[in-house]
């Protein structure tokens, strides 16, 4: 189009009054949490690195807990991804309230249910020794303590075999010094106050 032409149209746009019409821009949707549910920990475990997930609002956002307490030892952060590693409060569900706000301040809560399992004794069974013989066997459970703290081990209604004993470290050792069964409960617990503990029975055999 040459400039003479485009100079005609802009005064015939000018005379005539057109005017150009306003295009609607739709407010985005307010912001929503997506994330159904958070998964379990084992207590004294690494928690399973999660982030919450939202839609709608305007980009960026920042989370956070809004009611009730998340376990001793994991964090949210303002990106949204709970991680670390608890040792308690465990065995019940943790209610709390996580809430999003977009950069608009608009914001989105929704409730959920932590749940930390406590530990248990995960070794099925115990070897059989043999009389006369060095004998060594570790008893081991799916978790346990946090903050560099380790679980204490010791014999509990029962004993074990004459000659073996039991170290702090869950490992039973020792040599034998007559044939027969043993049943007792390898326990371990946390050091530290209402940090959890475990039993299980077993039944050692010398043959």
């Amino acid at each position: 189009m040459s400039r003479l032409v485009r100079l005609l149209v802009i005064g015939l746009v000018a005379a005539v009054g057109f005017v150009v019409p306003a295009i609607a821009v739709a407010a985005p949707a307010p912001p929503q949490i997506t994330t159904a549910s958070l998964p379990s920990v084992i207590q004294g475990t690494k928690y399973p690195t999660t982030t919450l997930k939202v839609t709608g609002g305007t980009w960026p956002y920042r989370w956070s807990v809004v009611a009730g307490a998340l376990p001793y030892g994991l964090k949210l952060s303002a990106g949204g991804q709970l991680s670390g590693a608890t040792g308690y409060p465990y065995g019940t569900p943790i209610p709390i309230t996580v809430q999003v706000k977009d950069a608009k301040g608009v914001t989105a809560v929704r409730d959920y249910q932590l749940v930390v399992t406590p530990f248990t004794v995960i070794t099925p069974s115990l070897k059989n020794a043999r009389k006369g013989a060095f004998y060594s066997a570790t008893v081991k459970t799916n978790g346990g303590c946090i903050n560099g703290k380790r679980l204490q081990w010791g014999v509990y209604n029962g004993t074990l075999p004459a000659g073996l004993k039991m170290s702090t470290n869950g490992v039973i050792s020792g040599i034998p010094k007559a044939a027969g069964a043993s049943t007792f409960v390898a326990y371990a617990e946390c050091p530290v106050f209402n940090n959890g503990a475990a039993g299980k029975t077993f039944t050692l055999t010398v043959n």
